[in-house]
Order: structure tokens, then C-alpha cells, then sequence
């Protein structure tokens, strides 16, 4: 497995998800690293909710690891870019 779970494939990340192998909550932590480091030189985030988006990778994980994911893409990642869009709608 890559050491780097951002640069995983997704069919791949939902396969360790389901394994028990990789979770929602070590992926978000992966993320919000590298959205610190890279943030400043790109200016890609106006927000970057580390408490909420943390909360929602363990809801996520309690899902996956219950066997019941909310779909196919019970990822933090999708639960965060949805959040974007409620701030701007």
C-alpha cells in the first residue's frame, strides 16, 4: 500500500475502508496535513474546518466499520466538499 492514502485510487481507498485496512479518520488527517502545507503557496482554501471535518471522518468510520456506509462514497472528502457548497449557497 502507498504511504501517501491521497494518492490512492478511489476504488482502492474504498477496498481498505472496507478491510478495515485504511480508515476515513487517518485519510482526513492526511488532508488536512497537506492542505496546511500547500495552503499557503496556493491559497486553495477560504475555510479549512479541521474539528468538523474530523467529526465527520469518524461518524464515517463507525459506518464502514458497522458494514453500513452511508453509499459507495461515505468519504470525508465528499462530506467536506458538500459543506463547502452549503457556505456559499
Amino acid at each position: 500500500m502507498s504511504k501517501d492514502p491521497l494518492s490512492l485510487p478511489l476504488a482502492r481507498l474504498l477496498s481498505l475502508y472496507q478491510t478495515r485496512k485504511l480508515s476515513p479518520v487517518a485519510v482526513t488527517k492526511a488532508a488536512l496535513v497537506r492542505a496546511a502545507l500547500l495552503n499557503p503557496a496556493l491559497n486553495a482554501f477560504c475555510l479549512l474546518d479541521a474539528k468538523t471535518a474530523l467529526q465527520q471522518a469518524r461518524a464515517a468510520e463507525k459506518r464502514w466499520q458497522a458494514g453500513k456506509p452511508k453509499g459507495v462514497l461515505d468519504t470525508t472528502m465528499r462530506l467536506i466538499l458538500s459543506d463547502m457548497g452549503k457556505m456559499y449557497s
